[in-house]
């Protein structure tokens, strides 16, 4: 569960990662971000929450 939680805390604030996962996290952060209605679907809680 922890590490559940860290990683969406890194999700949340990738900009300050180091390392290989660096890249990646932070292709997936703005991947979500540019298209949340990928997420759950147009008008859900989910993509109004990451708008």
């Amino acid at each position: 569960m922890e590490r559940l939680a860290y990683t969406f805390a890194r999700l949340a604030n990738p900009w300050d990662l180091r390392g290989e996962l660096a890249p990646a996290i932070r292709r997936l952060t703005d991947a979500i971000t540019e298209h949340p209605d990928m997420i759950e679907g147009t008008g859900d809680f989910d993509t109004r929450l990451i708008q």
